[in-house]
């Protein structure tokens, strides 16, 4: 029985400098897997020309061509998007995108289920997810760099709750949904999701080593913004709390908007923690 497309498809989410280009560069790292690199699907226009519109974001972002910012030459012209994924799936058993989100993009949250309701159903989607503390410091020191702009403080701990929110939205709703955290991420790692995915991820283990994940303090962040830091810090702290329960979406079929506010699990506590109007609440102070 062949498998509809959907299931063959894979996707990495998460907030900016969580970890996701790491990651997708370990899956690319197998010859059975092909994730583009940030293709705004759900923001595409959907006609002819994808690669060329794709290969130029990648170049306007500084990317050099490699696996993960550039299409093969598979087909003999340049169709639309989900083409492109279809032909790739002809040469890989996984295909997909990585995604990172960025302060200002929640309104692509919308995009974005909507996208993967329709078309995506049924494909696999891995959360990747960095201590806030340092996923926002990175974030704030790349944006110092020349032709960028700096996000300020309480926006990159509200792009980090938005993207725990996201999966937990996507956990509600969606079959195949994990969640990752980059300073746990090993060998056995990648077995565990090799098995599950039907890839062979024994390249993807150098990707990841303990010099890579760097300690940051909340001396880090600036006093006005420790308030936003803790409540990030603490959203991490229940997050780790899902991930290492056992049944850990055991209210996997209940949404954000309906989660019994007197549940005791994680997961409940998380989803009541990272409440729309409440996390509106946090950014704006």
């Amino acid at each position: 029985m062949v498998q509809p497309f959907s299931r063959r498809c894979l996707f990495v989410i998460g907030a900016a400098r969580s970890g996701t280009t790491m990651l997708q560069n370990a899956f690319n790292a197998s010859p059975d897997v092909f994730l583009l690199g940030e293709p705004a699907f759900e923001r595409d226009t959907g006609a002819p020309g994808f690669a060329a519109r794709y290969h130029a974001l990648q170049a306007e972002n500084g990317n050099l061509p490699n696996k993960s910012t550039a299409l093969p030459p598979v087909l003999p012209n340049d169709p639309p998007w989900w083409i492109w994924l279809r032909r790739l799936s002809e040469h890989h058993h996984r295909v997909g995108a990585k995604i990172a989100l960025n302060p200002g993009d929640k309104a692509d949250h919308a995009a974005l289920l909507a996208l993967f309701g329709q078309v995506f159903y049924d494909a696999a989607y891995i959360f990747i997810f960095r201590e806030p503390l340092a996923a926002a410091v990175s974030l704030r020191r790349m944006g110092a760099l020349p032709g960028r702009t700096q996000a300020a403080w309480p926006d990159l701990f509200g792009n980090i709750l938005s993207a725990m929110r996201l999966y937990v939205r996507m956990a509600a709703l969606f079959p195949n949904v994990t969640a990752l955290l980059h300073e746990d991420i090993n060998a056995g790692t990648f077995a565990r999701l090799g098995a599950a995915a039907g890839c062979d991820l024994s390249m993807a283990g150098p990707y990841y080593n303990e010099a890579q994940v760097r300690a940051v303090t909340a001396e880090d962040v600036p006093e006005a913004a420790r308030g936003h830091a803790h409540y990030a810090t603490e959203a991490h702290r229940l997050l780790r709390e899902v991930l290492a329960a056992e049944n850990n979406l055991v209210q996997s079929n209940q949404n954000t908007e309906n989660i019994d506010p007197g549940h005791r699990t994680a997961f409940g506590r998380l989803a009541m923690l990272l409440d729309p109007v409440l996390l509106e609440r946090v950014v704006k102070k």
